[in-house]
């Protein structure tokens, strides 16, 4: 009697080779590597859908191992998912240095007090540690995979498909784990999880000491430089022939500036950055400026690449050429966010109650 798969097992590998495109499937097993023997040239993918399938059965390939797998479909298909970046408070001066397989074996200790079935896997990638975390909260409310990305030696958490009513206990978890005090959501989200977890280490490595940013860890160094290049120098004259510039030098000053604040290198992909306003009219149309309720309105940059886009707009001269951007703009690379609340400052010089 043919060797089977277990029935869950099998079902989520044919449902993790169904998703994965013919041409990227030999790729995708050479990441598991549990199966270095085979060879799917000039196969149609159901017959190498098939072959996996009795191969893995023939190796007693159980479900912890596909979910292996699955984690390395996830992490080539992390553009299909909508991350949330978290900052780690830690205890102490220094990061305490983890392994990814220790950290696995705690997490799953600890996600273990508070749900009932939990399977926890994890690889290190790019200088990341990555982790599928599966919950199945038996007989109460639907399973969930959660996906969690740690940048090490850094604050920066970044996790996908958490739902509201595992958040608490989730992010508890890693705080435990992570020996920290607490997490907090700097309202930074996106598909591109690369780019999110750089800016959100561009805000860290800004915000600390000259020995850290002189001495960084090789895992942050690592992600940095991950897709890092020089942005192209193609001015807007030779795209342009007929535009003549009349003032040449306010607008090479003008880039000057721009480059000192974004810097020479193309910067991480952000799809979206929203503003929502709560104040009181501040224009000059006399019956509004009277008026004392709250004007809210919101503000959305949306594209492939807002923050790059941002940098273009105002290199093209469509804003100010004395002050090219303002600050809230400018300072966006830096400022791990991108979902802002813009409202008036609270008067300080109230009186407070004895």
């Amino acid at each position: 009697m043919p060797a089977k798969l277990g029935k869950d097992a099998e079902y989520m590998l044919r449902n993790i080779l169904r998703k994965v495109n013919r041409n990227n499937l030999g790729d995708l097993l050479r990441k598991w590597d549990c199966l270095p023997e085979i060879d799917l040239a000039g196969k149609i993918k159901r017959d190498s859908v098939e072959e996996i399938v009795e191969k893995c059965a023939k190796k007693k390939i159980g479900y912890s191992r596909i979910a292996d797998l699955e984690l390395h479909y996830a992490e080539s298909n992390s553009k299909s998912k909508t991350w949330s970046i978290w900052n780690v408070d830690k205890i102490g001066d220094t990061w305490e240095t983890m392994e990814v397989e220790s950290m696995q074996v705690k997490l799953q200790e600890q996600l273990e007090l508070y749900f009932d079935v939990v399977e926890v896997n994890a690889h290190i990638s790019g200088g990341t540690y990555w982790f599928r975390i599966h919950i199945d909260p038996v007989g109460k409310t639907k399973a969930n995979t959660v996906y969690a990305v740690y940048c090490p030696s850094s604050p920066v958490l970044a996790t996908a498909n958490l739902k509201l009513n595992q958040k608490t206990f989730m992010l508890q978890a890693f705080v435990v784990v992570l020996n920290c005090h607490h997490c907090i959501e700097p309202h930074l989200t996106g598909h591109c999880v690369w780019s999110l977890i750089q800016l959100a280490l561009k805000k860290y490595i800004n915000n600390s000491p000259k020995e850290l940013c002189e001495n960084l860890p090789e895992s942050i160094q690592t992600v940095l430089k991950r897709g890092s290049r020089k942005r192209k120098h193609d001015s807007i004259e030779e795209n342009v022939k007929n535009l003549v510039f009349e003032n040449l030098t306010t607008k090479k000053k003008c880039i000057l500036k721009l480059e000192e604040c974004f810097g020479q290198d193309e910067l991480p992909k952000l799809e979206k950055i929203e503003y929502r306003l709560k104040t009181r009219f501040q224009g000059d149309v006399p019956d509004m400026k009277k008026d004392d309720d709250v004007f809210s309105c919101s503000i959305t940059f949306e594209g492939s690449n807002v923050l790059e886009g941002v940098f273009n707009l105002a290199k093209c001269g469509y804003t100010s050429a004395k002050t090219p951007l303002p600050t809230l703009l400018t300072k966006l690379p830096y400022l791990s966010k991108n979902h802002f609340i813009v409202q008036e400052k609270q008067n300080t010089n109230t009186s407070r109650k004895p």
